[in-house]
């Protein structure tokens, strides 16, 4: 690979790929069966300080760059994409506390999450609104010094297990966007409840689920931030969840195109391996190419972030192209596998079933176009 990195850049990964190769993917096929949260992988990477890279080194992170982060849950991805995601539900999780909380909530809950020995979720999306964060109908209303919260959130990952949960709630049900607040609110508090948890077809070593608050009692200090900011807040949380979400989509390519390539050189027709053929070869070659594309368009935006530059349109760009790159090349993969491909849950069976939420997760392929043509669009009337 021709890409340059930092000595830091270069120990994280390699730390990375050894721990996907030695730990993660030997499990992989187990945790997928079974649909096993990886609870002990997870201890394991917390050991390695995956758990705290975006944590600033003030509360037991590393206070990593989004390219070190990125090019981590790549080579997770690569071992086993359900753990890697569970780890990103933690680094993106916490983001809105490390960006946007006070100090006594980040001396409160920063130091125990860079070790993993609590856990996160982040609880934005409801089943009627998706990516509508305006259209959300949970509720946070004032009672005293204290806020009172109700409504349900759907398709939180993570959702059970989590000590903690960010949740975005509407303090002005008529000041649309600039109306919704982030809360941090403790899973034990009275009145919140996972009410559901969800048999998914794929990542799934993760859990998903619905989340219900009735009548929370939240204090005021659980308010993250500035009232009314909590859209921005999301945004810019979801920006930095675009990059990783394309690192994931990238690993899941990677490792779809090292099933492909090992098993056409050992399945043979005719008398000689099918990496003989000429139709194998170019369905590898532009598994490669395309990877490769993806790669390098996710190293440009990780470095705009890293620069601090406007990043967001990249990002989308990266999710979109990432996510859509990673369907086709595991499509490839188990094309290439035939009918073995189908039974057994083959590896690149697996594959092919995670990453397809690689094109709904953090934003569906068609937000991710509409906030690309959006910005196109605003560029273009400046």
């Amino acid at each position: 690979m021709s890409f340059f990195f930092n000595e830091t850049q270069k120990e994280r990964q390699l730390a990375a790929r050894k721990f996907a190769e030695e730990v993660l993917r030997p499990a992989a096929h187990k945790i997928d069966a079974e649909a096993a949260f990886p609870s002990e992988a997870l201890r394991q990477m917390a050991d390695l300080g995956f758990a705290g890279l975006s944590i600033p080194k003030e509360y037991g992170g590393s206070d990593e760059d989004a390219l070190t982060i990125c090019l981590v849950t790549e080579e997770l991805a690569r071992g086993c994409p359900s753990t890697a995601a569970v780890l990103m539900a933690f680094v993106i999780g916490i983001q809105p506390i490390v960006q946007f909380g006070t100090p006594a909530q980040k001396k409160a809950y920063l130091p125990d999450l860079a070790q993993a020995k609590r856990s996160v979720c982040f609880a934005v999306t409801e089943a009627h609104a998706g990516s509508d964060v305006a259209a959300i109908r949970t509720t946070a209303f004032r009672d005293g010094s204290d806020w009172i919260l109700n409504g349900t959130k759907a398709l939180i990952g993570n959702a059970r297990g989590a000590d903690l949960c960010i949740v975005a709630a509407k303090t002005d049900p008529n000041a649309g966007h600039t109306g919704i607040s982030l809360f941090a609110v403790e899973a034990k508090t009275q009145g919140y409840s996972v009410s559901k948890i969800y048999e998914k077809m794929g990542m799934r070593g993760t859990t998903t689920g619905e989340i219900k608050l009735d009548n929370v009692r939240a204090p005021a200090t659980a308010l993250v931030g500035k009232e009314g900011k909590g859209t921005s807040q999301c945004l810019a949380t979801l920006d930095l969840a675009r990059l990783t979400l394309g690192a994931e989509a990238i690993g899941i390519a990677q490792a779809a195109l090292e099933d492909a390539i090992d098993y056409s050189k050992q399945r043979f027709t005719f008398g000689k391996p099918i990496s003989e053929y000429q139709a194998i070869q170019f369905m590898i070659a532009d598994m490669a190419t395309s990877i490769h594309a993806a790669r390098t368009m996710l190293y440009n935006a990780c470095l705009l972030h890293d620069s601090r530059l406007p990043f967001s349109r990249e990002a989308a760009m990266v999710k979109l192209f990432a996510s859509e790159m990673a369907n086709r090349a595991a499509d490839s993969a188990l094309q290439i596998r035939g009918g073995s491909g189908l039974v057994d849950r083959s590896t690149a069976e697996r594959l092919y079933r995670d990453a397809r939420y690689t094109k709904v997760w953090e934003g569906t392929s068609e937000i991710q176009r509409l906030v690309i043509f959006r910005s196109l669009l605003k560029e273009a009337q400046a």
